[in-house]
């Protein structure tokens, strides 16, 4: 009993290990969506991770990348950490690559959404235009943690890489990997699509650390479509956006000002200003009047 105890801890198949943890923000309402969590997959079966008594390359934790940092493998959740980082002491020195062949640029599309307020919510990723049917390649090598269809994100992929980093794919047309499975930097994971919570053909691309976004920009020069350097140095301030979401922001109506003229001004629909604060259509502005618009 003392050996199989012990097997289920060390060898736990990674297809069946999830953790029910807090998460963070996606696009939109990702995380929401997202969040199906099925408690029959924190039963663990050590049988399942032997091949005559031995731990399968498929299955063995020693060999899911950045297993220690994380805790986590966690095929069926899309954000499934529960670390504040913005919070963080100190200062972490991540290794990006260790040659300009260790980058490969996921399409060379334009960016048509950028990282940070969109409509009124906070947008976590990176756009990039693109034809249906377009090739998308894997940023860094990794191993596929999801490969699913999602109401929002539509056909995406998370790769987890080495250095703990995890990369998103999202509206995809076509998948070409399964979970478990590893990728090398370049090597082509998908086709670019419209699928799922999408206005046009486009990547939805996201950098994640321990499950909180990072600004892409921070890594990867758009424009030119490399790296800005081989290394990438994370610390509270990386995440100092993420206080901003939280803190709410109010306004004050002046003479003449329509709800309308404020949530153009703030990049919010008239229908959540609305909500936000408690009124209803038929409601008259007054000035000095102060109103939510975050």
């Amino acid at each position: 009993m003392t050996k199989n105890l012990l097997l289920a801890i060390s060898i736990i198949p990674l297809s069946l290990l999830a953790q029910k943890n807090n998460f963070y923000g996606g696009g939109y309402e990702e995380n929401l969506l997202e969040r199906n969590f099925n408690e029959s997959s924190m039963l663990l079966n050590a049988d399942e991770a032997l091949i005559d008594g031995k731990p399968t390359e498929k299955d063995s934790l020693a060999l899911t990348p950045s297993f220690d940092l994380h805790a986590n493998w966690d095929t069926r959740n899309i954000h499934s950490y529960s670390k504040d980082l913005s919070r963080m002491e100190g200062e972490i020195d991540l290794a990006l690559v260790k040659s300009n062949h260790d980058y490969c640029h996921p399409i060379n599309g334009i960016v048509t959404s950028d990282f940070g307020y969109r409509s009124g919510k906070y947008h976590y990723g990176i756009d990039l235009r693109l034809k249906i049917g377009d090739p998308i390649f894997s940023a860094f090598g990794g191993i596929i943690r999801i490969s699913q269809y999602s109401a929002s994100y539509g056909n995406v992929m998370v790769v987890r890489h080495d250095n703990g980093l995890e990369t998103l794919y999202a509206h995809l047309s076509k998948r070409h990997f399964s979970s478990g499975q590893r990728v090398k930097a370049g090597q082509k994971i998908g086709l670019g699509g419209n699928t799922g919570r999408s206005s046009g053909p486009h990547l939805h691309f996201e950098c994640r650390y321990l499950g909180k976004p990072i600004n892409p920009n921070d890594i990867i020069d758009f424009e030119n479509g490399v790296l800005k350097g081989k290394h990438l140095s994370i610390s509270r301030e990386t995440f100092s956006y993420f206080t901003k979401i939280k803190k709410k922001v109010y306004h004050s109506i002046k003479k003449g000002e329509t709800l309308y003229a404020v949530s153009r001004r703030y990049g919010v629909s008239v229908s959540n200003l609305f909500k936000m604060n408690g009124l209803s259509q038929k409601y008259t502005l007054s000035v000095g009047q102060t109103v939510r618009v975050r």
